[in-house]
C-alpha cells in the first residue's frame, strides 16, 4: 500500500515556483525574439522553468518496497528523490492533527505599498519520533483513515508503539 500526498510544498514555496516559471518564460521569450540563440541560455532557462514546475507539481509517497524497507519519495518525473527510512532510529509512531499558518509579504515595485498574505493549512500527519529525543520527523500528510490503514498493512511488523495526538504512557492505540 502507498500513501500519497498531492502537494509536497507549502503555498509560499509554490508562489516562488510560479515566479520561476514566469521569469524563465519571459527570458526565454526575449532570447527567441532577439534572434540570439545561445544553447547555454536555453538550457539554463529550461531548467529554471522545470524547477518552478517541479516545486508546484511535486508529490510525496510513502511505501514499503520488496526488500521490506520503508521508502519516502518526493518530486515529479524525471527528478524523484528517494529516501530509505531506517525504523531502528525511531521510538514510536505518532498520528497528529496540525494547523500551520504562513504569511508572505509582497510589494508592488515603485508604489511603496506592501500586502501581507496569510495562508493556513490543516492536516493529519504521520510522524516518527527519534530514539531518546523529543524530535519528530513528519513522514506524510494524509487522512486519518489512510494513515491507520497504512500502519496496519505496512508498519505493524516493526512493533513500534502508536500514539494519537500526544505521547502518553498507557494511551497507545491498539490496532
Amino acid at each position: 500500500m502507498k500513501l500519497n500526498q498531492k502537494k509536497a510544498f507549502n503555498p509560499i514555496a509554490q508562489g516562488y515556483g510560479i515566479a520561476l516559471i514566469i521569469i524563465g518564460l519571459a527570458f526565454l521569450n526575449l532570447l527567441i525574439y532577439s534572434g540570439y540563440y545561445p544553447l547555454v541560455g536555453f538550457i539554463i532557462l529550461t531548467l529554471l522553468i522545470y524547477l518552478g514546475l517541479w516545486i508546484n507539481f511535486s508529490s510525496v509517497q510513502l511505501y514499503r518496497n520488496s526488500k521490506n524497507e520503508l521508502i519516502r519519495t518526493y518530486g515529479m518525473s524525471p527528478l524523484i528523490i528517494k529516501k530509505k527510512i531506517k525504523l531502528s532510529k525511531y521510538d514510536c509512531i505518532l498520528i497528529k492533527s496540525e494547523k500551520v499558518s504562513y504569511s508572505a509579504k509582497s510589494t508592488l515595485i515603485g508604489s511603496g505599498t506592501a500586502a501581507i498574505s496569510k495562508y493556513s493549512e490543516n492536516y493529519i500527519g504521520l510522524y516518527l519520533k527519534y530514539n531518546r529525543k523529543y524530535d519528530f520527523n513528519l513522514m506524510i500528510k494524509s487522512s486519518k483513515r489512510e494513515i491507520i490503514e497504512f500502519i496496519k498493512s505496512e508498519l505493524m511488523d516493526y512493533n513500534l508503539p502508536i500514539f494519537e495526538g500526544a505521547l502518553k504512557k498507557g494511551q497507545e492505540l491498539k490496532l
